[in-house]
Protein backbone atom coordinates (compact mmCIF):
# COMPACT_ATOMS: atom_id res chain seq x y z
CA UNK A 1 0.00 0.00 0.00
CA UNK A 2 1.45 3.38 -0.95
CA UNK A 3 1.80 6.28 1.46
CA UNK A 4 1.87 9.91 0.33
CA UNK A 5 3.07 12.67 2.64
CA UNK A 6 1.85 16.23 2.09
CA UNK A 7 4.01 19.12 3.27
CA UNK A 8 6.50 16.94 5.14
CA UNK A 9 9.22 18.45 7.25
CA UNK A 10 11.81 16.87 9.49
CA UNK A 11 9.42 15.70 12.19
CA UNK A 12 5.90 15.53 10.75
CA UNK A 13 3.72 15.78 7.66
CA UNK A 14 0.71 18.07 7.49
CA UNK A 15 -1.23 15.20 5.90
CA UNK A 16 -0.63 11.54 5.18
CA UNK A 17 -2.58 9.57 2.59
CA UNK A 18 -2.59 5.82 3.04
CA UNK A 19 -4.83 3.82 0.75
CA UNK A 20 -8.25 5.48 0.79
CA UNK A 21 -7.67 7.43 4.02
CA UNK A 22 -6.33 10.93 4.66
CA UNK A 23 -4.95 11.83 8.10
CA UNK A 24 -4.39 15.52 8.90
CA UNK A 25 -2.26 16.84 11.72
CA UNK A 26 -3.90 19.25 14.11
CA UNK A 27 -4.66 22.53 12.37
CA UNK A 28 -4.60 25.78 14.33
CA UNK A 29 -5.25 29.43 13.63
CA UNK A 30 -3.26 32.57 14.30
CA UNK A 31 -2.76 32.84 18.08
CA UNK A 32 -3.60 36.57 17.91
CA UNK A 33 -7.14 35.81 16.71
CA UNK A 34 -10.32 35.17 18.69
CA UNK A 35 -11.55 31.56 18.88
CA UNK A 36 -14.04 32.00 16.01
CA UNK A 37 -11.34 33.42 13.75
CA UNK A 38 -8.88 30.71 14.80
CA UNK A 39 -11.51 28.11 13.98
CA UNK A 40 -12.13 29.61 10.53
CA UNK A 41 -8.39 29.74 9.84
CA UNK A 42 -7.92 26.12 10.94
CA UNK A 43 -10.85 24.97 8.80
CA UNK A 44 -9.46 26.83 5.78
CA UNK A 45 -6.20 24.91 6.30
CA UNK A 46 -8.22 21.67 6.50
CA UNK A 47 -9.89 22.52 3.18
CA UNK A 48 -6.52 23.24 1.57
CA UNK A 49 -4.83 20.06 2.83
CA UNK A 50 -7.78 17.88 1.85
CA UNK A 51 -7.71 19.42 -1.64
CA UNK A 52 -3.99 18.70 -1.92
CA UNK A 53 -4.68 15.11 -0.86
CA UNK A 54 -7.47 14.64 -3.42
CA UNK A 55 -10.37 14.88 -0.98
CA UNK A 56 -12.69 17.49 0.52
CA UNK A 57 -14.82 18.15 3.59
CA UNK A 58 -17.70 16.02 2.27
CA UNK A 59 -15.41 13.00 2.80
CA UNK A 60 -14.42 13.72 6.40
CA UNK A 61 -15.08 10.67 8.54
CA UNK A 62 -14.03 11.97 11.95
CA UNK A 63 -12.95 15.23 13.53
CA UNK A 64 -11.40 15.87 16.91
CA UNK A 65 -11.60 19.45 18.16
CA UNK A 66 -9.39 20.54 21.02
CA UNK A 67 -10.28 23.74 22.87
CA UNK A 68 -8.01 25.41 25.39
CA UNK A 69 -11.18 26.57 27.18
CA UNK A 70 -14.41 24.58 26.86
CA UNK A 71 -16.32 27.85 27.40
CA UNK A 72 -15.29 28.65 23.79
CA UNK A 73 -17.38 25.72 22.51
CA UNK A 74 -20.27 27.87 21.28
CA UNK A 75 -18.04 30.28 19.31
CA UNK A 76 -16.13 27.38 17.73
CA UNK A 77 -19.31 25.44 16.99
CA UNK A 78 -20.96 28.40 15.25
CA UNK A 79 -18.07 28.58 12.76
CA UNK A 80 -18.05 24.77 12.42
CA UNK A 81 -21.79 24.71 11.69
CA UNK A 82 -21.38 27.25 8.90
CA UNK A 83 -18.50 25.25 7.39
CA UNK A 84 -19.42 21.57 7.75
CA UNK A 85 -20.94 19.59 4.87
CA UNK A 86 -24.62 19.23 5.88
CA UNK A 87 -25.23 16.21 3.63
CA UNK A 88 -22.19 14.26 4.88
CA UNK A 89 -21.44 15.45 8.42
CA UNK A 90 -18.58 13.61 10.14
CA UNK A 91 -18.51 12.20 13.63
CA UNK A 92 -16.84 14.66 16.00
CA UNK A 93 -15.51 14.80 19.53
CA UNK A 94 -14.59 18.01 21.33
CA UNK A 95 -12.30 18.17 24.36
CA UNK A 96 -10.70 20.78 26.54
CA UNK A 97 -6.92 20.41 26.43
CA UNK A 98 -3.79 22.54 26.73
CA UNK A 99 -2.62 23.58 23.26
CA UNK A 100 0.79 24.45 21.82
CA UNK A 101 0.75 28.01 23.27
CA UNK A 102 -1.52 29.84 25.71
CA UNK A 103 -2.82 31.99 22.85
CA UNK A 104 -3.95 29.07 20.69
CA UNK A 105 -7.62 28.44 21.41
CA UNK A 106 -8.56 25.65 18.99
CA UNK A 107 -6.91 22.73 17.19
CA UNK A 108 -8.72 20.52 14.68
CA UNK A 109 -7.61 16.99 13.76
CA UNK A 110 -9.22 15.27 10.75
CA UNK A 111 -9.49 11.79 9.28
CA UNK A 112 -11.11 11.68 5.83
CA UNK A 113 -11.69 9.29 2.96
CA UNK A 114 -10.37 9.92 -0.51
CA UNK A 115 -12.93 11.21 -2.99
CA UNK A 116 -14.38 8.52 -5.22
CA UNK A 117 -12.94 8.85 -8.72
Amino acid sequence: MSITRIQPNGRLSQAVVMGDLVFLTGQVGNPNELVGEQTATALAAVDDLLRQAGSDKSSILNATVLLSDIDDFSAMNQVWDNWVDRINPPSRATYQAPLITRDHKVEIIIVAAMKAQ
